[in-house]
């Protein structure tokens, strides 16, 4: 086991650095991705908000948003490339899976979060709510690099976190931890809502009540706005650690890699 992790994290880093080193513009796209989402709710507020319409908007220009990302995140995975020649494309390429997504965690929200909250108390909802994360946390992957949607995306995101458990949550331990460690992540806060943003660094705390993000940039001062940087950049550089190693780890196993078989 140990020296199959070591193998894994060595390739996973060797590939993460190279692809980052041909398209250094990534470590800005958690940035670029929160500016984009938070300018558009703000022109929206100030001259459209107010309607019934207002959640189904949010979601579908988050969708194409995230599609966007996703596109140029599958590129670099795939290609070792992030290409804008069809950047118009990009919003609509993983448009279907972002949203179908979507509607399973706005259900799933409804029932979870209104009715077991209110029944089963803070504490045992914060728990579940962390054991919901780390077994479906590999979504976002499902998404953009095996192009899975709806069920589908969950059914697969739990698989892999049963047969990868430990070479997937040790990364992602040591990013939370960094993320706390700064102020950028409150663990007891983070939900499912968050699976599918994690590559762009955002987190949707529900405690303590409000919106924390790489918005934070124009809404701090003094040495947060060097940690919201800073997180943003250790974000986009987990996000492409994430994206190789899931690839290594998906349909492989300790025995074939012991034999030198990787597919990346």
């Amino acid at each position: 086991m140990l020296q199959d992790l070591q193998r894994v994290y060595l390739k996973s880093l060797k590939n993460t650095f190279k692809k980052i080193g041909k398209n250094p513009i990534v470590l800005i796209m958690p940035i670029l991705f929160s500016l984009a989402t938070n300018g558009f709710y703000l022109l929206y507020t100030l001259f459209l908000g107010g309607t019934i319409l207002d959640g189904i908007i949010f979601a579908i220009v988050e969708a194409l948003f995230l599609s966007c990302y996703f596109a140029l995140m599958s590129d670099l995975i795939y290609y070792d490339r992030m290409s804008l020649k069809y950047f118009s494309s990009n919003f609509t390429k993983y448009f279907r899976q972002v949203y179908s997504v979507f509607f399973i965690i706005f259900i799933a929200s409804i029932i979870f979060g209104q009715t077991l909250a209110s029944s089963l108390g803070a504490t045992p909802y914060y728990v579940i709510s962390l054991i919901l994360y780390l077994g479906f946390n590999p979504l976002a992957e499902e998404v953009y690099i095996k192009g899975n949607y709806h069920i589908n995306a969950f059914e697969d995101a739990f698989s892999f976190m049963r047969e990868n458990f430990v070479h997937w949550i040790i990364p992602l331990i040591i990013y939370l931890g960094i993320g706390y460690g700064i102020g950028a992540v409150q663990i007891p806060g983070i939900t499912i809502s968050d699976l599918i943003y994690i590559p762009t660094g955002y987190f949707d705390f529900s405690v303590p009540a409000g919106y924390i993000d790489t918005w934070s940039v124009f809404t701090t001062a003094g040495g947060s706005i060097l940690f919201t940087v800073l997180f943003s950049i250790i974000s986009a550089i987990y996000a492409v650690f994430r994206g190789c190693l899931f690839r290594i780890l998906d349909g492989s196993s300790m025995r074939k890699r012991s034999y030198g078989w990787y597919n990346d």
